[in-house]
């Protein structure tokens, strides 16, 4: 089997002196992780802080951002079920954009016909190692109404906007390293802020609201100004994610030599529509494909094939909590029939893509 994903984990690692150093929490290495990440991707370390989880970095942009109970959120129905589920918690709307009817992106002027004078924040879902192409016009837009963007780069570590890593001119930016990503520390999240003053605030809700930098004697001692969270990462992962950043230039240049090569050979199969080209920027965490014809079909085949496939996530405005806020979305309609996601990762080889590119013909012929 060709595996959509699978678990890259530092060669030769040993956490056992870690595990035995009488100190397993929040500490040195996980500074050291957030020096690190920050400079490896041109951010400044004032500008960064590592949480437990990419959802609960997601959780903490929206209470940066001022969401309250009441206030809408517009967001993407195509993402991960995290990308939404705290906007939620927090008792504010999700109100839904359309997507792009052949990348899956945000879809600019659906943003613009989403938003109202209720909306204090809105998420953008960056899918499959892309980051969304018009961003800039987005970013301009909503600051010009007073409304916070919150990225979520989950799938997109190590894409390129215009050359960088990121647009400075965005207010949060939320990483994962979880299993399968293509940079893990077993679970954990990475949250930008462009505003140092909340990277300060951020600090202290995601412990409570204590701040570690005092003395560690008796931290409980602090007054309290705002309740926060128990959301912090430990020492442990964020030692692997020191070890994780090693080889990260050289796992995503394996992506994106796979992905050139997908391109070329796919451009030939007539049923088949590319979705995002390689000069776009993605980091390629998995490849989409639009099978223009008997999508489920294919998956099918390709399964029966030892080539591991997938949907990877399925639209969220038909999900039983998300009721309330249906709408139509027929970009989203078009979309969801013809998607379909093939390995393109680390471990796969140039015969494992003429292999399933070789397959794909089969089915079709």
């Amino acid at each position: 089997m060709i595996p959509l994903f699978k678990v890259n984990m530092p060669k030769d690692i040993s956490v056992d002196n870690l595990l035995h150093s009488g100190f397993i929490g929040q500490g040195k290495y996980v500074d050291l992780f957030e020096k690190k990440f920050a400079n490896h991707f041109n951010m400044n370390f004032n500008n960064v802080l590592t949480t437990d989880s990419c959802t609960n970095a997601i959780k903490l942009a929206l209470v940066l951002a001022g969401v309250e109970s009441g206030d809408d959120v517009v967001t993407s129905p195509y993402t991960c079920l995290a990308t939404n589920s705290e906007i939620m918690r927090l008792n504010a709307n999700i109100i839904w954009y359309d997507i792009n009817k052949y990348t899956g992106a945000a879809d600019v002027e659906s943003i613009k016909r989403s938003i109202s004078s209720k909306t204090k924040a809105l998420i953008i879902a960056h899918l499959s190692g892309m980051i969304t192409n018009d961003l800039e016009d987005i970013i301009d837009f909503c600051h010009s109404n007073d409304i916070k963007i919150i990225e979520d780069s989950a799938q997109s570590l190590g894409a390129k906007y215009k050359d960088n890593y990121f647009c400075d001119k965005t207010d949060y930016i939320c990483f994962s390293f979880q299993a399968i990503k293509q940079l893990t520390t077993i679970d954990g999240g990475m949250l930008y802020c462009k505003d140092c003053d909340d990277i300060k605030r951020g600090k202290l809700l995601r412990w409570f609201g204590f701040d570690r930098t005092l003395s560690t004697d008796f931290r409980c001692s602090q007054d309290v100004k705002e309740v926060g969270m128990k959301i912090h990462m430990t020492d442990i992962p964020a030692y692997i994610g020191i070890k994780s950043l090693e080889t990260i230039d050289e796992v995503i240049k394996r992506h994106k030599e796979n992905a050139i090569l997908y391109e070329k050979l796919l451009k030939r199969v007539e049923e088949i529509s590319i979705c995002h080209f390689v000069k776009s920027g993605s980091s390629f965490w998995v490849y989409p494909i639009m099978a223009n014809k008997d999508r489920d079909e294919l998956k099918k085949f390709l399964q029966d094939n030892g080539i591991g496939s997938s949907l990877v996530q399925n639209r969220l405005d038909n999900k039983t909590c998300f009721k309330e806020y249906k709408k139509d979305l027929p970009n989203l309609d078009y979309f969801i029939e013809r998607i379909l996601y093939i390995p393109c990762g680390w471990w796969v080889s140039k015969n494992d893509i003429y292999h399933i590119v070789e397959k794909i013909r089969e089915y079709y012929n």
